[in-house]
């Protein structure tokens, strides 16, 4: 892998964690589906004057914004501003390949391979590890217990994406 690659994998790596925090910190201040939507909507607006509109019908970008900011977003924020620790939701968010399989399955009619189901396999032992680990602690106490039932739609919002995604990405150029 060139070091560039490698720079850039960390950069994105360290804006990962540091969003967690900042969401926290944000979520002192604000509602979290306001804030959820301050947060799209004031990236949303400047994009409009340099990104193109993608050659789909309107239906498809509805429905990715809805599902990246409000079904994954907005839950994911509902679930932090309800006591699950930034820590957790960095882990808790990018289960979307654990769900995007078994949709992409059932939606799409597609099948997985042996690689994807060994991959979703190593993340859920992950993150059974994690949770074993932690089951003396924050993870199992009821006020964190409580915001799994919208931490977990929100990595289910974000796996269905995928499918509403395909015809907005495929005619956007990458290079």
């Amino acid at each position: 892998m060139p070091r560039r690659h490698a720079v850039l994998a960390l950069v994105v790596a360290v804006c990962w964690a540091v969003n967690f925090v900042v969401i926290d910190i944000g979520l002192e201040s604000f509602p979290p589906l306001l804030f959820a939507a301050l947060r799209f909507g004031l990236i949303a607006f400047p994009a409009i004057s340099f990104v193109p509109r993608p050659d789909v019908r309107w239906l498809a970008v509805v429905a990715v914004g809805l599902f990246i900011c409000v079904g994954q977003f907005g839950l994911l924020f509902v679930a932090m501003n309800t006591g699950l620790p930034a820590g957790l939701a960095s882990v808790i968010a990018p289960l979307q390949p654990v769900f995007t399989i078994p949709f992409a399955v059932v939606a799409l009619g597609e099948r997985p391979s042996l690689r994807q189901v060994a991959g979703v396999s190593l993340a859920i032992a992950g993150l059974g590890t994690i949770a074993a680990g932690r089951a003396h602690g924050v993870l199992w106490v009821p006020k964190t217990c409580a915001t799994w039932p919208d931490a977990l739609p929100a990595a289910g919002c974000s796996a269905m994406r995928p499918a509403h995604a395909r015809p907005v990405l495929a005619c956007q150029s990458v290079g």
